[in-house]
């Protein structure tokens, strides 16, 4: 896991599996514009739904984190979700879990994962 880092993390995989989609999942911060601006400026945004996520313990919160950057990718025409997801427990195990529940269809087949921090606040 990473903790506390400044640029973001894109992970894709070598050969990417079917399916379509960018997973954002976050603490909040600026880690998560870098992440935003990089998705966009280089390209990888294009056709493709940005899912973002946020995980707190309080929803509006989590819903407040996800305000400001879904702002910004409408403002660069980029298509895109909120999940604000309220849980104690930690980023890490809420987004595996979230991965999990929602299917192949969804977040398991996405093209590139990017994760800025994880944090549990």
């Amino acid at each position: 896991m990473l903790r506390e880092i400044s640029r973001p993390v894109v992970v894709v995989p070598p050969a990417p599996a079917d399916g379509s989609g960018i997973l954002v999942a976050y603490g909040g911060g600026r880690e998560v514009a870098r992440a935003l601006q990089a998705l966009v400026l280089l390209g990888l945004a294009k056709d493709e739904t940005v899912d973002l996520l946020a995980v707190h313990r309080d929803r509006d919160i989590a819903t407040r984190r996800l305000r400001q950057h879904a702002e910004f990718l409408t403002a660069h025409d980029v298509a895109h979700r909120t999940y604000p997801i309220v849980s104690d427990d930690t980023p890490a195990s809420v987004i595996l879990t979230e991965i999990g529940r929602r299917g192949r269809d969804s977040w398991s087949s996405a093209h590139p994962v990017v994760i800025p921090c994880a944090t549990s606040s």
